[in-house]
């Protein structure tokens, strides 16, 4: 006996469930406006620790507490129109590798351009 949740994995497991949701994306992306004013402000989200597996597995926990199967949810920061990948990678050996200190690093890295 399928359960509510099996219908939903079925159905998210064909390929055209996800070539259909990509091309919209796609679409909707390419048929955005650009804003052509100049900014006044600049807000800056600096999410320490959130590479790519972590942001995944994110995501498909908040789409599987709404009872979705979890991939096709997005997180509201992934709607942003823009946005940006950076990995920083310290050159000196001999500092000191506590949590707090490399995060002071990270952020001073990447606020100031110099790593």
């Amino acid at each position: 006996m399928l359960n509510c949740n099996d219908n939903l994995r079925m159905f998210y497991a064909d390929q055209g469930f996800w070539y259909a949701q990509g091309k919209e994306d796609l679409l909707r992306a390419l048929n955005r406006q650009m804003n052509l004013n100049t900014a006044k402000n600049v807000i800056f989200f600096l999410g320490d620790g959130m590479g790519v597996s972590t942001v995944t597995a994110a995501r498909i926990h908040a789409g599987q507490k709404l009872g979705q199967t979890g991939e096709e949810h997005y997180l509201s920061f992934e709607k942003f129109p823009n946005l940006g990948l950076l990995k920083v990678m310290h050159t000196k050996k001999s500092c000191f590798n506590s949590g707090i200190t490399q995060r002071f690093k990270t952020t001073t890295s990447k606020l100031c351009s110099i790593s």
